[in-house]
């Protein structure tokens, strides 16, 4: 089989299934538990790795399915750091308007160095992605 002329890496998120977007309605309106929440996110990330093995790549993600909004799960690690409200948006689309309110980030201090989470992904023998990430300006150690 011929190569082709350029290289393709996967790293980082994938659709979150709808049982997990479910599960996370539920947990950000108190229906379910962290626990059961997690029990999902288990799941889902076991579907994920079987779904990138059947492919045939050569490392696997976890999706990034136990993130829930790009860099706070990360910043809200670093001490003095919160989030407080969001900052409400409306966008259009296909079925109709939609509210969308990203975060707000407020810090009453500097950060202190970096925060780096790894997934470990049970059942699978290839080697994963990672993901770290460090505030502006931080060197990795």
């Amino acid at each position: 089989m011929k190569t082709p002329p350029f290289r393709a890496d996967h790293v980082g998120s994938l659709l979150r299934p709808k049982e997990l977007t479910e599960a996370r309605a539920k947990f950000r309106d108190g229906d379910i538990s962290a626990a059961e929440l997690r029990t999902v996110e288990d799941e889902a990330i076991k579907g994920a790795v079987k779904f990138q093995e059947d492919l045939g790549l050569k490392g696997v993600t976890d999706g990034e399915f136990r993130r829930r909004y790009f860099h706070v799960d990360f910043l809200v690690q670093l001490d003095g750091v919160i989030e407080e409200g969001g900052m409400a948006k409306k966008f259009q689309n296909a079925k109709g308007e939609l509210d969308f309110a990203p975060p707000a980030m407020k810090a009453g201090c500097p950060a202190a160095g970096g925060a780096s989470t790894l997934i470990a992904l049970q059942g699978s023998t290839l080697p994963l992605t990672h993901m770290t990430l460090l505030p502006t300006g931080s060197q990795p150690p």
